[in-house]
C-alpha cells in the first residue's frame, strides 16, 4: 500500500511538472503587474476598454478551438483535449500519465487472479475442496473454520442468516494443518488486495479524465482570448506558478499584463 501512495504522489507531481513545463513557455511582457484578487476590480469598472468590448470580429471564428470538441477528447483519452488546443507539453503529461493508471491496472488485475489460482490450488491440495461452483463466499468459509460441518454448526447457532453448505463429499472440506490455513488466507487476503489496488487505478483514470477534461477547457477558452480584440491585449495568469501553490510556497494571486502599440 506504501508503494501505492508513493506512486500516486509521483503521477500528482508529473502531471504538475507538465502543467509548469507549458506555462514557464510563456513570455512577460515588461509592464506585467502583479494584483491581489481583490485589486481586479479597479480594472473591471475601468472605460478604459469600453470602445473595444464590441470589436468583435466574426471573421476569425474558423481560426478558433471548439471548447467542447477539447472537453470530449480529453474525456475519452486525457491529454488529446490539450494537443487539439496545441498545448503539447499537458498533453504528454496527461497521456504518459494515462498509460500508467492502465499499465498498473493490468498489474494489479493479473496478480489478483495469479494469487486466487494460488490459494485454490492450495485448498484442494491440503484441504480436499472441490472448486466446482464455488463462490467467493464458500472460499471466504473455508479460511475461517477447519471444515464443512464446524461451519454448518456455528452458522446454526450463530449466524443463521448465512446459508447452510450441503451435507456432501462434493462441499466438505478438511485442513490438514492449522498452518496451512493461515497460509491459506494470506495469499487470499493479498489477492483481495491487489484486486481493491486496480479499482484504485481505475478511480485515477476517471480523475485523470475530469481534470484533463477541465484543463482542456481552460485551454480551449485562453487560446481563443487572442482573437478577442480586447483580450488579445490583456492577459491574466495565475500567480505563483502551479508548482509553488501545490508545494505551498506562496499565496495565490493574478498576474495581469496589458500590451497596447502606439
Amino acid at each position: 500500500m506504501k508503494k501505492l501512495i508513493i506512486s500516486t504522489l509521483t503521477l500528482i507531481m508529473f502531471l504538475t511538472s507538465a502543467l509548469y513545463a507549458d506555462d514557464k513557455t510563456e513570455v512577460r511582457d515588461s509592464n506585467a503587474y502583479f494584483f491581489a484578487p481583490q485589486e481586479m476590480n479597479y480594472f473591471a469598472q475601468s472605460d478604459e476598454f469600453d470602445d473595444e468590448i464590441y470589436a468583435f470580429d466574426d471573421a476569425n471564428a474558423g481560426k478558433r478551438k471548439s471548447v467542447t470538441t477539447a472537453v470530449l477528447l480529453s474525456l475519452a483519452l486525457p491529454g488529446l483535449g490539450e494537443m487539439y488546443v496545441g498545448r503539447t507539453g499537458r498533453a504528454a503529461g496527461f497521456l504518459t500519465a494515462e498509460a500508467g493508471i492502465w499499465a498498473s491496472f493490468a498489474y494489479f488485475k493479473h496478480k489478483e487472479s495469479w494469487l486466487e489460482d494460488d490459494y485454490i490450488n492450495l485448498a484442494v491440495q491440503h484441504a480436499a475442496v472441490n472448486p466446482e461452483g464455488k463462490d467467493e463466499f464458500f472460499y471466504d468459509m473455508v479460511g475461517f473454520y477447519e471444515n464443512r460441518d464446524e461451519y454448518n454448526k456455528i452458522s446454526r447457532v450463530y449466524t443463521r442468516s448465512n446459508p447452510f453448505f450441503p451435507e456432501t463429499p462434493n462441499w466438505d472440506w478438511q485442513w490438514n494443518s492449522d498452518d496451512l490455513q493461515e497460509r491459506y488466507r494470506s495469499i487470499k487476503n493479498d489477492s483481495k488486495s491487489q484486486g481493491r489496488n486496480a479499482n484504485f487505478a481505475l478511480g485515477l483514470a476517471l480523475a485523470n479524465r475530469v481534470i484533463s477534461a477541465v484543463d482542456a477547457w481552460w485551454s480551449a477558452k485562453s487560446y481563443n482570448r487572442q482573437f478577442s480584440p480586447l483580450m488579445s491585449k490583456v492577459h491574466i495568469k495565475l500567480t505563483p506558478s502551479i508548482v509553488d501553490i501545490v508545494t505551498g510556497n506562496g499565496s495565490p494571486g493574478f498576474m495581469l499584463s496589458y500590451k497596447h502599440k502606439f
